[in-house]
């Protein structure tokens, strides 16, 4: 019985040990999240950054001055997304996220937080912020003929991005906050006028 029960506690040690060193390498050493690489709650605090570069996770949230870049994620085992792509993102406080590839089910961006979309596939988008004119704090930049879905603001956004996929991100207006697309700096220019456009958003965001 116990020689049966040994490779059973040896395989529990090795999955065991897998994830905490998962939580140590993605953001408190080198700030990667990677192929083959999966978390289910992944914080960001003060000062800190994180890469997704082919990586996965359940959650993951951004708080004070921390940075978020999406490039690629894991791809989803039938439709699970316990098995790939980041299912949650939460923006906090002054945090700053771009997403440049992709999968992600939920965005939320809360506080003084900014987000940069610019590729990959988000479902859906919840705004907690309460919106300025002229301070819109998430940037689109895609092909120009986007539009609302259903040409219904409220429901949600659909168009190109500049490397020709399809995107469609649906809302979710609590009543409480502004509406999300209220909330929408969409830059529908060509690529040589966006890469411009991006550098000055992100310098004007971390002033």
């Amino acid at each position: 019985m116990m020689k049966r029960m040994i490779p059973c506690l040896v395989g529990v040690l090795c999955v065991c040990s897998c994830f905490g060193s998962l939580a140590d390498t993605m953001y408190c050493t080198d700030g990667e999240l990677t192929s083959r690489e999966y978390d289910y709650a992944v914080e960001l605090e003060k000062g800190e950054t994180l890469i997704v570069a082919g990586g996965g996770a359940d959650d993951i949230t951004a708080w004070d001055y921390t940075y978020l870049e999406v490039q690629y994620t894991s791809a989803l085992s039938n439709g699970d997304w316990n098995t790939g792509g980041v299912c949650n993102i939460s923006l906090f406080e002054n945090s700053e996220l771009l997403f440049q590839g992709g999968l992600t089910h939920t965005l939320s961006v809360g506080g003084n937080a900014t987000a940069t979309l610019s590729g990959g596939s988000i479902d859906y988008i919840r705004n907690y912020q309460v919106v300025t004119e002229g301070e819109e704090a998430i940037a689109i930049i895609c092909q120009s003929g986007w539009s609302w879905i259903n040409d219904d603001p409220l429901q949600g956004i659909e168009g190109y991005w500049l490397d020709g996929n399809a995107f469609s991100i649906e809302f979710i207006n609590n009543g409480v906050y502004d509406p999300v697309y209220m909330n929408l700096n969409i830059i529908p220019e060509p690529a040589t006028l966006v890469l411009l456009g991006l550098g000055s958003f992100l310098a004007r965001k971390k002033k």
